[in-house]
């Protein structure tokens, strides 16, 4: 999968095991390395996008 980009924060991990859930899959990982930009950047977060979970 290829890497995303412009994120204020980064981490990098490999695949430690995958649990198939029915129609989903769980993936755990091991995190091998992790990042904070230098340069001021605004986080992405569920309220900014209109969207919803739940009630």
């Amino acid at each position: 999968m290829p890497p995303l980009v412009d994120l204020p924060y980064s981490f990098e991990a490999r695949v430690h095991t995958t649990v198939d859930t029915g129609d989903h899959t769980i993936i755990m990982g091991t995190v091998v390395g992790a990042g904070v930009h230098d340069e001021p950047l605004t986080p992405l977060v569920l309220r900014s996008t209109g969207m919803s979970y739940g009630g």
